[in-house]
This record gives structure tokens, sequence and C-alpha cells, in this order.
């Protein structure tokens, strides 16, 4: 996992060159820290996955340098379900305005997300204190002080039940203007969600539109795609 992790993140930009993933990835004290049992992807309501570099944010990771441009530096972004956090961290190597980095478990916030920052500070002088706010919890409790221009979010349609939560986020959070990006697999098996229910579940209430931006395809494992969404 370790070596399949770092040479995908690697080919899409050399500022993540900086970040250790094995650090955290596979340090047996920090995994022994966050109280999850090892091999476990998801323990619904307890752990949501966050220790795990998911394939949805390795598609992210691809997709953004293709969307970015300067006129992001002044936006406002919410990475939703953060885990690693690496999507996010690559647009605040950028030059964003500022960031929050969102993830079900504090644990995961403390010991894995804020440890990159800490290490781009440590070996690179890198200042990022003013820019990066993190908020730990169900997506339900999500509270902020401002609105996003851009959301992005990877591997978090896992579970139908969360969509009501999901677009109550977004109507309170996106920005009149604002732009939300999905990566998420075509079908989660086991556990109920996909990228085809959550995008009619969208259109079923009518607020926002939903396109489909971006497929992976490799013929082996499941169909992969990244969703736009904005208001109508």
């Amino acid at each position: 996992m370790e070596d399949k992790s770092r040479k995908i993140v690697f080919k899409y930009d050399s500022f993540l060159s900086k970040i250790n993933l094995n650090y955290v990835h596979y340090n047996n004290s920090i995994i022994k820290s966050t109280n999850v049992p090892e091999n476990t992807d998801l323990i619904s309501g307890k752990y949501e996955g966050g220790i795990k570099i998911w394939e949805c944010d390795e598609d992210l990771l691809e997709f953004l340098p293709s969307i970015y441009n300067d006129d992001w530096k002044n936006k406002n972004i919410l990475d939703m379900g953060c885990g690693h956090g690496l999507p996010g961290i690559y647009l605040l190597l950028k030059g964003i305005n500022e960031i929050c980095f969102q993830d079900f478990n504090q644990e995961v916030l403390e010991h894995i997300t804020s440890n990159y920052i800490n290490q781009l500070k440590q070996n690179y002088g890198l200042e990022f204190d003013k820019k990066v706010n993190y908020v730990h919890g169900d997506w339900g409790d999500f509270k902020y002080n401002k609105k996003f221009n851009i959301i992005i979010s990877g591997d978090t349609l896992y579970n139908n039940i969360n969509y009501e939560k999901i677009y109550n986020l977004l109507k309170n959070y996106l920005d009149k203007d604002g732009e939300a990006y999905f990566a998420s697999k075509r079908f989660y098996f086991g556990v109920g969600g996909g990228s085809s229910e959550f995008r009619q579940f969208i259109k079923d209430r009518g607020e926002f539109e939903i396109s489909q931006v971006k497929q992976i395809k490799d013929g082996i494992n499941n169909i992969r795609v990244i969703m736009k969404i904005t208001w109508k």
C-alpha cells in the first residue's frame, strides 16, 4: 500500500514529494493512538475510514490540476471527509487563501492530517497556521463561520444514510457561486451507497445541478467517477 500510494501521489505534483506518507501510514504507535482496530475500514458512527488512503482521493489528486487556476487562490475551501487530506494539501501548496479539513474522527485530524502540515513547517519552513482550520464530527453537526467557494470530497458517498446530511451541508455551506466536486465509486458493495444513487438523490431535490465530469474505468476495479455540483 505504501509504495502504491507514493507513486500515485507523487506523479501529479512535485509539491507533494515534501510529505512523508510513511510517517503516519505505517507508524504503529500513531495507528494505535486512534483506537481503531487494525485492518478495519469502517465502524459506522465510530470510525469512518480516515486512516486509509482511498482510491477516490487519488482520483481527486489527478483531477484537480486540470481545473485549478489562479482564481482559486482567493477561495475558501472545504476538504469534506478529508482523512489524510492530500487533495486539500495539494491546493494549500498551490497558494489557496483558506482551507478547512473536516473528518469524522478527531484522532485522524490530530495524528495524520495536521502532521502533514507540521512536516511542511518543520522541514521546509512553510507556514499555514492562518490558512488552515480543522473540524471533526458528524456531517449532520457541522458548523463553520463562513461559506465555501469550493468543496472537495473523496469516497464519502459509501452509505446512503448520510445523503441527507451531505445535502444539508451543501445547502448551508456552499456559496451561491460555489462548486463542489465529489469523487466516488459507482457502487459501494455492502454499505448501500454510490455515485448513481447520490446523483439521483440530488436531482430529486431540485436545488442543485449535478453532472459527471470524469470517469475512471480500468477494467479491473469498480468504476469511479467525479461529479460537479453547483446551485441552479
